[in-house]
């Protein structure tokens, strides 16, 4: 049986609420959640360019310290010269990694509204859930290639936000991957497949979140 088409299946939640006052008020629940978290990280972003305007200090990045005149870090540490930035290269691998995440997203429900098997979709988004876990690695890898401390002034303490944000954000998006992956194996998706679009908005919203944060981090330095 395709995974979206199967009107003659008992619905699992028989709870007197139609399927379409249903998928309306899943669908506006994760619309609401993309929303909350697309001003967190706005409110990230702006604070990055902020905190750089700013510069209070010179502890942006702190380019007037120098071993004869070493600036105090917020952490109470000596800072004897400028914070070198990371690079755009240092994230490439994760902006990669979400890329490809929101894009086997997508195609896994478009996989299912062509009426592709369950199986079928379940192996794709099995293989979204490997990526994310991948790329979540990858931000693990970032982060143990710093060459600062996340208290050596306020990029790097901005640096380090932007990577527990992505971690976050993959880790969460993980979980739910797997959920879904092991819901379509067990009995399949519920017949409009909502749950398979309501996790592609969510996937796909996580990769654009990711590399909005890593190109601001890689660029904005």
């Amino acid at each position: 049986m395709a995974l979206l088409t199967g009107p003659d299946r008992a619905d699992p939640l028989d709870d007197g609420v139609t399927p379409e006052r249903r998928r309306q008020i899943t669908l506006l629940s994760v619309w609401l959640l993309v929303a909350f978290d697309g001003v967190l990280t706005a409110l990230t972003v702006g604070t990055w360019f902020y905190l750089r305007a700013a510069d209070v200090q010179g502890m942006w990045r702190g380019l007037h310290c120098s071993p004869a005149r070493p600036c105090t870090t917020a952490g109470g540490s000596p800072l004897p010269g400028p914070v070198p930035t990371a690079g755009l290269s240092h994230l490439a691998g994760v902006v990669v990694g979400a890329v490809l995440l929101g894009s086997l997203a997508w195609w896994s429900e478009r996989s299912a509204r062509s009426g592709a098997s369950a199986p079928v979709v379940a192996r794709r988004a099995a293989a979204a859930t490997v990526v994310a876990v991948g790329t979540l690695g990858l931000v693990g890898v970032a982060y143990s290639g710093l060459v600062f401390n996340r208290f050596d002034g306020a990029y790097a303490t901005a640096y380090w936000y932007v990577l527990v944000s992505c971690a976050l954000h993959l880790g969460v998006i993980a979980v739910v991957l797997a959920g879904l992956t092991n819901r379509i194996r067990v009995g399949g998706d519920v017949p409009d497949g909502t749950s398979v679009r309501a996790v592609r908005i969510l996937v796909v919203w996580t990769s654009v979140a990711v590399t909005i944060l890593c190109l601001v981090a890689s660029v904005g330095g």
